[in-house]
Parts: C-alpha cells; structure tokens; sequence
C-alpha cells in the first residue's frame, strides 16, 4: 500500500465572492455530501479588512445542525438567542448545537473595525444523530489554552474535537469525530506519529507473537513498548541503510556469500536515496560467476554430441507398432 491508496477523493473548493472576503467551500461537493458527521466546510479569508469595514453575518435561524467555528486570525463576536455573546480568537474554539432551533449572528468587534484588520477562520457545520436532533440548543466556548496540543518540534497539532495521538479535545462530540488544526515544519510529516488502530494490533500481535515482553493489543502503548518495536530487528533491518564494507563491500576471505535479493536492510530501505541501485547490486560477489561459463561450442546440446559425433536419432513409431497400440488403448 502507497499514501496514495489513502486518498478517497481530491476535493476542489468553490468560491464565493462576499465583498470584503471570500469563502472557499469543501462540502458538500459533487460525489461527496459529508465527511464523517462533517457535512458543510467552509474557509473564510485569508483577508484583510479595511479600517471602518467589518464582517456582519446577521441574524439567521439553524435547526438540527451544530456549527463549529475555528479562528486562525482576526475575532468574531457570536451573539444567539440562547443570550450568549462570545468574543472568539485565533486558536478558540464555539460550538452551537442548534437542535430544535437557534438564532444567532457573527460581527466583527468594534474595536477591529477602527483599524485594518486580517481574517481567516474554518466554519464547518456537523450532522446530529436522531436523537439529538431535536434536543434543546445550546452553545459552548473553549479558548486557545483549552484545547490540547502536541507538539514534536516538527509537527503540531491542536486537537479541536475527539481525540487524536493520545490528546483529546473537551469540546462536546455527537457522534465519533477527528477534527484538528496540525501545522508541519520543513522535514515534518504526519508519519511521526502512529495511529494506532485495532487492526494494527492485531497484526503486531501475529509478528511478535513468539516474542515476550510486549503488552499487545491495547488502547495505548507504552514508551517501553515502542522503544522494543523500534529497536527490534525486524523493524531495524528495514529503516537502515546497509553501510559501507557491508553489503557492498569486499567479503572476508571463506566468508559466505550474501544473497542481495534477500537482504532487506540493503533492497528495502525506506529511503530511495540510501537504497542500493540496480547496478550497485550487480557489482556485489554473489552475482560474480566464478569459473565463468563455458564456451559455446561445449554447451550441452540436442541431439547430444560425443567426440563430435552426432548419436542417432530416436525411431518414430512403425506402423504396425501403432496398430498394436491403437487394439491395446483405443485411440489417443
């Protein structure tokens, strides 16, 4: 399996003109309504707003639906008429469930229309299962220090719903939900942490099965546990490189030849640019054929020869030969 055998659908965002923004729309789109509980995504800005203009979303009703607005820059104040009046900030988080109906409107605060300002936030709209439907509004806020955040150096990741990488969110979830804000450094990718699933389990527990120590499946591991996965040979044999006077190298005199086919550390090395050539392998000993190989005119051949003579070739069946068989076996 590749990374691109992960990817179910590319998605091209439509966009609307709003004046003093656009907003990018993800969802729904052709051949996709929703993605998980998701079934609206939408990308507000990046904008700049001028000084003495401002967004003004004005009063609008939402029944059985919940939004999720998420700021990167710039503020809304969110008012509904539940009484709430929320301002939200980059890194914050609100969730209004609108169940059986709510009405609420999102402006820009007059302190930011005095001046020029930036936006840019993702409002997505989540699907209620039937029994919260109808279930009364409500509306929560969680600030930028609410939300859990993991960070390597390389990757980060605030984890704005559910659960992710150990973490989890304490925003109200309906149904099961991943949603999170990562952000990657030059070198960093997501594969520098593993999500672990089940299945994933279960197929560690086939591997090491024979092997002692390891405390699988289970919801997390433990360092320990990782520590042994990482340094185990299976998994070393893999990630490095063969090295100089390996593989490669020149074999001590009597030592065995090693098929390069079957060394894994120097054919299946994750990275492309240490991983052996094709020529690079033919240079090794064990392709080296030593005698060399005979010269034509003494390769076996057919009729075989002996002392250049050519022997005799084999009868064909006589005809009467046939007719004893044929009364013996019938036909062919």
């Amino acid at each position: 399996m590749t990374p691109d055998d992960l990817i179910l659908q590319t998605i091209t965002p439509s966009t609307h003109d709003l004046g003093d923004f656009k907003v990018h729309r993800s969802l729904p789109v052709k051949g996709r309504t929703m993605v998980g509980p998701f079934i609206f995504f939408d990308q507000a800005g990046p904008a700049r707003i001028a000084p003495g203009q401002g967004i003004d979303v004005r009063p609008h009703p939402h029944i059985n639906l919940a939004t999720v607005t998420y700021m990167y820059e710039g503020a809304f104040l969110h008012r509904d008429s539940l009484g709430t009046e929320q301002l939200i900030e980059p890194g914050a988080v609100n969730l209004m469930t609108a169940g059986k109906g709510i009405v609420h409107s999102e402006r820009s605060p007059q302190e930011d229309r005095a001046k020029a300002s930036k936006l840019s936030a993702i409002q997505t709209w989540l699907a209620l299962p039937d029994a919260q439907e109808e279930m009364d509004p409500a509306f929560e806020h969680v600030s930028e220090g609410g939300l859990p955040v993991i960070d390597d150096g390389l990757v980060r990741a605030r984890v704005i719903m559910g659960s992710l990488w150990g973490e989890t969110s304490p925003v109200t979830t309906y149904a099961q939900t991943i949603y999170a804000d990562i952000q990657l450094a030059p070198g960093g990718h997501i594969g520098r942490f593993v999500i672990w699933t089940q299945a994933a389990f279960e197929k560690l527990d086939e591997v090491y099965e024979a092997k002692k120590g390891f405390a699988m499946p289970q919801a997390c591991m433990t360092n320990a546990d990782v520590a042994r996965l990482i340094n185990s040979d299976e998994v070393q044999s893999i990630v490095n490189p063969a090295k100089e006077g390996g593989m490669l190298g020149e074999l001590p005199l009597g030592a065995k030849k090693a098929n390069p086919l079957k060394n894994r550390a120097a054919m299946l090395t994750l990275n492309p640019k240490k991983r052996i050539t094709a020529k690079e392998a033919l240079k090794h000993p064990y392709v080296d054929e030593q005698p060399p190989p005979k010269p034509h005119e003494l390769m076996p051949t057919w009729p075989s020869t002996h002392d250049g003579k050519k022997k005799d070739k084999i009868k064909s069946v006589t005809e009467e030969e046939e007719k004893a068989r044929l009364a013996l076996f019938g036909q062919r």
